[in-house]
């Protein structure tokens, strides 16, 4: 005899309610009486967590496929066919007109910014630094990236190198914090950026803050950005508080265990 897991439904007068068992037998004696013992345990909430928590991440999933797909057709896409009518467009030129050189000079212009989007879209996919100087270097690189667009990012960390007891898991921080970064510049109105990456005894904590204008959690939660944030904590299953306040501005705190 051995323990096995099952699941009843049971069904009231409006409702269906579907609960998650998982029973453990035994064979017991009792005065030299073999018997056998049946312990049955709920464990529906255990269950449900881990339903929620695959559904949130492919939603997470979902969403970051349907972004990926509009960089391609809204940038990419419309960049290629300019180019396109641009090439139709010059075989209809004298070959030597200043209109020639002109158009041909834009095509250029619009190839190079077709190769720097394709690189953008690369990087947000995989970045290759991460595989290549890990994951301390890579957080820098990328706020140094941002920096270029919202200034007043302050990053703060013990080294440049860090490593997490799971490879697997420096690409769920990095998208985590690359996430919440890009909500705070495109949404948050915020003034600055924090970003403190710090090292205890049993601990590697990753501080993120602004001091925009925050949210109402219980409204957020569902919408892209924040979603994707909190599918990918979840699927780490490692401690963290995501905390927003109208007016006050929003805090994330990651912390991840070293061994």
């Amino acid at each position: 005899l051995k323990a096995f897991d099952d699941e009843v439904t049971l069904m009231g007068d409006s409702n269906h309610t579907k609960i998650y068992l998982s029973f453990s037998c035994s064979k017991i004696y009792h005065f030299d009486q073999p018997l056998i013992l049946l312990v049955a345990k709920d464990i529906s909430d255990r269950k449900n967590e881990s339903i929620k928590v695959l559904q949130a991440t492919i939603h997470g999933e979902d969403m970051e496929r349907k972004r990926l797909a509009s960089d391609l057709h809204d940038s990419l896409g419309q960049e290629l066919y300019a180019i396109k009518i641009h090439l139709n467009a010059l075989n209809k030129m004298e070959y030597q007109s200043q209109t020639y050189k002109k158009t041909l000079n834009d095509v250029n212009t619009m190839l190079s910014e077709s190769m720097r989007s394709i690189q953008e879209i690369s990087f947000n996919l995989m970045p290759t630094v991460l595989e290549d100087k890990g994951l301390g270097i890579s957080i820098e690189q990328l706020v140094k990236r941002l920096k270029t667009v919202f200034s007043s990012i302050d990053y703060f960390s013990f080294s440049r190198t860090i490593k997490l007891p799971e490879k697997k898991d420096e690409l769920f921080i990095y998208r985590v914090i690359q996430e919440f970064l890009s909500n705070s510049i495109k949404h948050s109105e915020a003034r600055n950026i924090i970003v403190n990456i710090d090292e205890q005894s049993n601990f590697i904590t990753f501080l993120l803050e602004d001091d925009g204008k925050g949210f109402d959690m219980n409204k957020m939660e569902r919408k892209s950005g924040v979603n994707i944030i909190f599918s990918r904590l979840r699927s780490l299953n490692t401690e963290f508080t995501y905390e927003s306040k109208i007016g006050e501005g929003t805090r994330l705190e990651i912390k991840i265990r070293k061994e």
